[in-house]
C-alpha cells in the first residue's frame, strides 16, 4: 500500500495525476456512456475558451444545479458544492454535487474543468458523472466532454441499463453558430451523411484513411431493396452526435455500387475493410486501403445480430455502440478532463515558483550590495536572507524527496500491477488450454464412439455429424425418423451433410450474405438449395403443416431445403437457422417430402 506519511497531499494528488494520465480520475465501476473532444475556433471576435466557459455557465443554470450569484466564482474555478468537493464519491443519497478549478499559470491560456455528480432518476443506487475539461487561448480550445454511470458502494441486484443520451451541453456548442466544432480533424454533422458516388470518393474515402481522424465512422448498407437494417437512424444518429459520424450506402444505388466495389477491390487488402449489405460497421481509427486488416479496432453488425439486440429495445443496440466507441477513445496527452488534472497544473506551478524564488536568494546573497549601506545593515540583511534560503531550501527538499517517493511508489505499484496481469494473463492462458485440450478430448472419444463401426445408412451418418460438427448443427429426432425410412447413397448424402455444417453455417454466420444464399451454396458445393417451397406448396395448410418441427419449446418451420443431384433417390435435408445460437437445426433427412405436385407424379 502506498505510504503517504510526511507526504504533501498536493504532490502526491500530482504525482497520481501523471502515472494515471489515462485514468482520469477513475470511479469505481465507473461506466462511460459518453466521450467527445471537441476543438472550437469562433467566427467573431468573442474569446473562444472563454466563451465555452460561459456556455457551460448556462447549462448549468437551466439545469438548475447553479445559481446566478455563484456564477462567477464558479467561473474562476473557486466554487464547490459541498463545500470542498472536488470530484470524489462519497456523497450522500440523492445529493447533487459541483465544483469547478481553474489555473492561471500559462499567460493568456485558459485551463479550467468542471466536475458534476447527480442522481440517476431511474436507479435510487445509480449515479451520473460529468466531466468537462478546457484548455486552450482566445483564439482555440480542447474541449473534453465525458458522462459515465456508475452504482454506488452496497447496491446488490441488476442494475437496469442506462438510456442513451447525448449531453445537452454538446448540443449547446454545436447550436452556437459562431462556434466552429471539429474532433480531431474532422466537423461535426449532426445528420447522416447519405452517399453518391461523388461523395463516397471525395468525402467518405478520405475522411476514412486521415491518419489525423479522431472521430469514429459508421458506415450503414441497405438491402437491395433500399431498406435499413436499423430500425430509427434519425435517433441512432441523435444519441451518437459528437461521437460519430454516419454515413449510409443505398446497395440499390447500381452506380454507387459500382464506385464501391471498385474502392474495396476484391482480391486487394482493401477488400478486408469493405462490408456485406444489410450491415452496419465501425472505423474507430483511421484505416490504410493498402494494408491487409490487422485486427483492425473496428465492428460490423449483419442485420440479424442488430435484431438480436434490438429485440429487447433499441437502446440496447445504442447502447452497445456508445459504449464501444468510449473504449476505442483515447486521451491525448497534456488534455485537461478533470479536476484532478488541474491540480496537477497547480503542483507544477507551485513547484516552479517556489525553484524561481529560491534562485533569486541565492542570487541576491552572491551580489553585490550597491556601497552605500553600513556593514551592520549589510550583516542584518544577509543573515536574515540566509535564513530565508535555508527555509526555501528546506521547502524544495521535502518536495524534491516527496516528489521522488512517490514516484519510485509508484513505479512500484505499476510494475506490480503488470506482473500480476502478466501472471493473470497466464493463468487464463493455462485455463484455456486446459479446457481445449478437455473438448477436444471429449471430441475425440465421441469419434472413436462413432467410427467403431463403419457407417452403412444414413442414421450412422448423422451419429457421425453430430458428433463432428455439434457446435454447428442440430439434428432433431423427426431427421433420424426419416433417415431410418430412407435407403440413399452414402457419399451424396455425407457431402451433404458437412456441406451444411461448413458451407451453410458459414454463409450463414461469418458472411451472412443473406439473399445470394442459395445461389453462393451452389457455386461453392455443386448442390442446390432452395429458400422455401413453391407458392402453390405453401397455398396448402396440410403440406406446409409437414414441415413444422419443435424446437426449444417453439414450432419452427423447416422449408428451407438442400436437393440431392441423384434424381432417382431424390434426398432431402430440410434445415432451420437458429440466429440467436447460430446452429443449423436439421429437421428432416430422407425421401422428398410431399408437394403440390405429388399426386401428379
Amino acid at each position: 500500500m502506498l505510504e503517504t506519511t510526511g507526504l504533501d497531499s498536493t504532490v502526491l494528488d500530482a504525482g497520481i495525476a501523471a502515472q494515471q494520465l489515462q485514468l482520469v480520475n477513475a470511479i469505481v465501476d465507473e461506466d462511460r456512456q459518453y466521450a467527445t473532444r471537441l476543438t472550437i475556433t469562433r467566427t467573431d471576435n468573442e474569446n473562444a475558451s472563454e466563451s465555452v466557459i460561459s456556455t457551460v455557465i448556462s447549462w448549468l443554470m437551466k439545469k438548475k444545479v447553479l445559481s446566478k450569484e455563484h456564477c462567477d466564482s464558479f467561473r474562476e474555478g473557486t466554487y464547490s458544492t459541498p463545500d470542498g468537493w472536488n470530484g470524489t464519491t462519497e456523497l450522500e443519497q440523492g445529493k447533487t454535487a459541483l465544483a469547478s478549478k481553474r489555473n492561471s499559470g500559462v499567460p493568456g491560456c485558459v485551463v479550467w474543468a468542471m466536475e458534476l455528480d447527480e442522481q440517476d432518476h431511474r436507479l435510487i443506487y445509480g449515479r451520473w458523472h460529468t466531466r468537462i475539461g478546457i484548455i486552450g487561448n482566445a483564439d482555440s480550445c480542447i474541449v473534453n466532454i465525458q458522462l459515465s454511470r456508475y452504482i454506488v458502494r452496497g447496491f446488490i441486484g441488476e442494475a437496469a441499463p442506462p438510456i442513451p443520451s447525448t449531453p445537452r451541453i454538446v448540443k449547446m456548442l454545436f447550436s452556437d453558430e459562431a462556434n466552429v466544432v471539429r474532433v480531431g480533424s474532422t466537423f461535426l454533422n449532426d445528420k447522416p451523411i447519405y452517399l453518391t458516388s461523388e461523395t463516397l470518393t471525395s468525402k467518405f474515402i478520405p475522411d476514412l484513411t486521415d491518419p489525423n481522424r479522431t472521430l469514429s465512422l459508421i458506415l450503414i448498407t441497405t438491402d437491395e431493396e433500399s431498406k435499413l437494417p436499423v430500425r430509427n437512424l434519425k435517433n441512432l444518429t441523435k444519441q451518437l452526435f459528437g461521437m460519430a459520424d454516419i454515413y449510409v450506402l443505398d446497395w440499390h444505388d447500381r452506380a454507387l455500387m459500382d464506385t464501391y466495389r471498385e474502392a474495396f477491390l476484391k482480391n486487394t487488402p482493401a477488400y478486408d475493410y469493405g462490408m456485406e449489405c444489410s450491415s452496419l460497421k465501425i472505423y474507430c481509427k483511421s484505416v490504410d486501403l493498402t494494408v491487409p486488416a490487422d485486427n483492425e479496432m473496428g465492428m460490423a453488425y449483419a442485420k440479424y445480430l442488430i435484431d438480436r439486440y434490438t429485440r429487447h429495445g433499441e437502446n440496447r443496440f445504442i447502447n452497445v455502440l456508445r459504449q464501444g466507441i468510449c473504449r476505442a477513445s483515447d486521451r491525448v496527452a497534456g488534455d485537461i478532463l478533470s479536476i484532478a488534472d488541474v491540480r496537477w497544473l497547480d503542483g507544477i506551478d507551485e513547484a516552479k515558483r517556489l525553484s524561481s524564488r529560491i534562485k533569486k536568494l541565492k542570487q541576491r546573497v552572491k551580489g553585490d550590495s550597491g556601497g552605500n549601506e553600513t556593514v551592520d545593515s549589510l550583516r542584518d540583511e544577509i543573515s536574515g536572507l540566509q535564513k530565508d534560503i535555508a527555509d526555501w531550501e528546506e521547502i524544495a527538499s521535502e518536495l524534491e524527496t516527496s516528489n521522488s517517493e512517490a514516484a519510485a511508489k509508484i513505479d512500484m505499484l505499476t510494475r506490480d500491477a503488470m506482473r500480476l496481469e502478466n501472471e493473470k494473463r497466464a493463468v487464463e492462458r493455462k485455463l484455456e488450454m486446459t479446457e481445449l485440450e478437455q473438448l477436444n478430448a471429449n471430441a475425440l472419444n465421441g469419434i472413436r464412439k462413432a467410427l467403431t463401426v463403419v457407417p452403412e445408412n444414413l442414421t450412422q451418418l448423422l451419429d457421425l455429424a453430430k458428433v463432428l460438427y455439434s457446435d454447428r448443427i442440430v439434428i432433431l429426432p423427426d431427421a433420424y425418423r426419416s433417415a431410418k425410412k430412407f435407403d440413399g447413397i452414402l457419399t451424396e448424402e455425407w457431402e451433404i451433410l458437412v456441406a451444411v455444417a461448413t458451407t451453410l453455417w458459414d454463409l450463414c454466420f461469418k458472411e451472412t450474405v443473406n439473399d445470394r444464399l442459395g445461389s453462393e451454396f451452389k457455386k461453392r458445393t455443386g448442390y442446390e438449395l432452395a429458400r422455401g417451397e413453391s407458392g402453390t406448396t405453401c397455398a396448402m395448410p396440410n403440406l406446409m403443416k409437414l414441415r413444422k418441427r419443435m424446437y426449444k419449446g417453439n414450432e419452427i418451420d423447416i422449408s428451407p431445403h438442400v436437393k440431392g443431384r441423384n434424381i432417382k433417390a431424390a434426398f432431402r435435408l430440410h434445415f432451420y437457422i437458429d440466429r440467436d445460437e447460430e446452429k443449423i437445426v436439421i429437421g428432416h433427412a430422407g425421401e422428398h417430402m410431399d408437394t403440390a405436385g405429388t399426386p401428379r407424379r
